[in-house]
Order: C-alpha cells, then sequence, then structure tokens
C-alpha cells in the first residue's frame, strides 16, 4: 500500500500550465517520489479524462513520459498523471495551451 504519493513533473512550470507553439514536439515527465510503498505504481497520463497509449512511455518504474510529436489544437486541453488504478485525487493535473505563434 502507498503511504506517500508526490508528483513530480518535469519540466516544471507555474501553476502546471504549459505552452506548445502548432507542430512542436511536447514531452513532459511525470515522476513518483514514494516513500513506505510495497506494491509498483502504474503511472500513466489522461486528456480530458480519456486515457492516452501511444502518447505514454515509461521510462522506469518511477516515470511515465508524455510525448506529443506534432502539437495542434486537438492537444489543447487538461492532462492528468497518476497512478491508473488508483483515485483521481492521487494524481497531479496540468493545462496545455497549444498557440498558432509566438506573439
Amino acid at each position: 500500500m502507498i503511504s506517500v504519493l508526490h508528483l513530480k513533473l518535469q519540466p516544471e512550470r507555474p501553476n502546471n500550465l504549459y505552452y506548445s507553439l502548432r507542430g512542436s514536439r511536447f514531452v513532459l515527465n511525470c515522476t513518483a517520489v514514494v516513500r513506505n510503498y510495497t506494491q509498483a505504481l502504474n503511472l500513466t497520463w489522461q486528456h480530458n479524462k480519456k486515457w492516452l497509449f501511444g502518447e505514454v512511455q515509461h521510462i522506469d518504474t518511477a516515470t511515465v513520459q508524455l510525448t506529443l510529436s506534432s502539437t495542434s489544437s486537438a492537444n489543447n486541453g487538461i492532462y492528468w498523471c497518476g497512478p491508473k488504478f488508483g483515485q483521481i485525487s492521487q494524481g497531479v493535473n496540468i493545462s496545455l495551451i497549444v498557440a498558432e505563434k509566438l506573439i
């Protein structure tokens, strides 16, 4: 059972608000910092409450990476990283805004 679960995003951004230019690559790591655990974590990502599969890669037992190869407006929204079989409250939300160009 997990006693303490803390998720760290890399790179970090204020208020978990991320921006990407349309057509560019977006990569974000979510790493679990866990103490006193006895079960493996099955971290994953969701986009607007839908599970992501092809965009998710497990880097190691504690880190899952989200990779969007060519961002578009379809990638705008709320992303969630956390344990697949845990509660939503055990995860972390981020917002991604895909911009057409720099202002």
